[in-house]
């Protein structure tokens, strides 16, 4: 019963800030970020994931149909965590880095996309719901998600957009990227892939030994 209770609050928080971001005040933020908005930014992919996770989380507590769809639990519990650690770590560099200068979202949008709404899926896909019990199927998800994503930037947002402006080039999301030539950002993506492989056999590692 908790824990139905503890996922009921995780998902309408969840809904709250989806329809938030992407349909109330919120998305007003997004108005002048150009080509894609909100799917441009990767904490958004990480949003939806979250939510749908949550939505799967709370009805595998009656249904246990949906037990089916753990690495999709697992692997959106780990966008979040890449959230964090990747926007807090270059954050507390610079936050020029992952911010435009002088916008920022609000204290309670940014501490729950960057912190608060990960850590709770994470914390019920390792701890309660043990779903890193299948590294090839989660590692397949990633697959497409890391891949997929830095697609999208290259392949259409990038060529589409003329903001942020950097010292090589200009359009993508985040200021930082647009300090890296191509073969960089390349490189970029393939280690965030590789890190996220590593840190995926380790927590099913720990998870089986623990079942």
């Amino acid at each position: 019963m908790l824990v139905t209770l503890f996922r009921i609050t995780c998902l309408s928080l969840a809904l709250f800030f989806v329809l938030d971001i992407f349909f109330f005040s919120g998305s007003k933020v997004f108005l002048e970020t150009g080509f894609g908005k909100q799917l441009r930014f990767f904490t958004l992919w990480s949003l939806i994931a979250n939510f749908v996770a949550l939505i799967f989380l709370t009805l595998s507590s009656s249904f246990k149909i949906f037990d089916r769809v753990t690495p999709f639990i697992a692997i959106s519990a780990l966008m979040g965590f890449f959230t964090i650690v990747l926007y807090w770590g270059l954050f507390f560099i610079d936050p020029t880095l992952v911010n435009y200068a002088g916008e920022r979202l609000n204290f309670s949008r940014e501490i729950y996309l960057h912190f608060a709404g990960p850590a709770l899926l994470f914390f019920d896909a390792f701890i309660l719901k043990k779903a890193f019990t299948d590294f090839y199927r989660i590692t397949a998800f990633a697959f497409f998600i890391n891949f997929g994503y830095f697609g999208w930037l290259e392949i259409f947002v990038q060529p589409n957009s003329d903001f942020p402006v950097g010292k090589i080039t200009a359009g993508l999301p985040y200021p930082f990227m647009n300090d890296m030539p191509f073969e960089h950002r390349l490189i970029f993506m393939l280690m965030c892939f590789i890190f996220g492989a590593l840190f995926k056999w380790i927590l099913t590692k720990v998870q089986k030994k623990n079942a």
